[in-house]
């Protein structure tokens, strides 16, 4: 799969969502996908800018797995930053660079795209990185929070209830709750529910496992019990969800 950077320009009639949550304001976003993702989008008439796509392999040579150095790639994180006029412009440029690069007959493209890829990418993680710094000073309660999200990543296929988190975090499960619904307006049993279906989702979509093998994957004992753990989330079944969204 690819990893995507989205950077869009006169988007006001086009719509991008990544894992079913729309991104506002696309005229003003510059939005990261890695395979793990699912982003759907509707492009609009007067849309221009720019997508990039790129797999880890064509940074083998830097010494660091891609989510690991460019957190903005995780699911656990917030995929999209909001660059001012300047930092926009200095992005622009950089895709800009990196096209005309790409249509370019050299002997040493390929390198030269690879660290025009990487000043992108640590440009964008310079940005990602302040906007993060402003989000936790505005909420302190975030960091127990962001840490909640990415056990939950490591986690959701063999625990599956607050009360588990709440004790690799060294908290109460009340406690953990309570600041988990006050900085993200959701409970963290339906963080961590969001987390499994959206697995079960894409497995129905782009997997040919059963029903079953689903439910044996994402750690349930019985295919019943996965079954009613969808049914409440969606209002349908694992097979009929996959026959209508396939």
């Amino acid at each position: 799969g690819f990893f995507q950077i989205v950077m869009l320009e006169n988007s006001a009639d086009a719509t991008l969502n990544i894992n079913a949550e729309p991104i506002d304001n696309l005229n003003n976003s510059v939005t990261f996908a890695s395979p793990e993702h699912v982003l759907t989008w509707v492009r609009g008439d007067a849309q221009r800018g720019f997508i990039v796509y790129f797999k880890d392999t064509f940074l083998a040579h830097y010494q660091a797995r891609i989510q690991d150095a460019f957190p903005y790639f995780r699911l656990t994180e917030v995929n999209d930053v909001h660059p001012d006029g300047e930092a926009k412009a200095r992005l622009h440029d950089h895709c800009a660079r990196l096209l005309a690069t790409f249509r370019r007959a050299h002997p040493y493209r390929v390198q030269m795209l690879q660290a025009l890829l990487l000043v992108l990418l640590f440009d964008c993680k310079h940005m990602y990185e302040h906007q993060a710094h402003i989000a936790r000073q505005a909420a302190p309660n975030q960091v127990l929070t962001d840490r909640f999200q990415q056990l939950i990543h490591q986690h959701y296929l063999n625990r599956k209830t607050v009360e588990a988190y709440a004790a690799m975090l060294g908290v109460s499960p009340d406690y953990l709750s309570h600041i988990v619904k006050s900085t993200t307006g959701k409970g963290a049993s339906q963080h961590i529910a969001e987390r499994i279906l959206l697995e079960a989702k894409k497995l129905l979509v782009y997997s040919d496992l059963n029903i079953a093998e689903i439910a044996h994957y994402l750690g349930y004992s019985e295919p019943t019990h996965f079954g009613r753990f969808f049914r409440r989330h969606t209002q349908l079944n694992p097979l009929a969800w996959r026959n209508q969204n396939r």
